[in-house]
């Protein structure tokens, strides 16, 4: 699976131990996980969490939902 293709994208992604994840991914490739976390294997940060390549049974791209504080001086 090409990870790298969903960095930066919000995504849904389920682990082989069926708990979800969702949020902005960022992608972290085999030599820097490798140096960092000792893996050796690509995967995607969401938030905090580290998730492998080989720990995926699913990811899709979601669109992103929520809300934002608007203000201006006239509101």
């Amino acid at each position: 699976m090409n990870l790298a293709e969903y960095d930066g994208k919000y995504v849904c992604i389920v682990d082989t131990d069926g708990n979800s994840f969702t949020g902005r991914a960022r992608y972290g490739n085999s030599e820097f996980l490798e140096c960092e976390w000792g893996l050796n294997e690509d995967g995607v940060f969401i938030e905090d969490v580290v998730i492998c390549n080989s720990q995926i049974e699913s990811i899709e791209e979601i669109v992103p939902h929520g809300t934002a504080e608007l203000w201006t001086e006239h509101l």
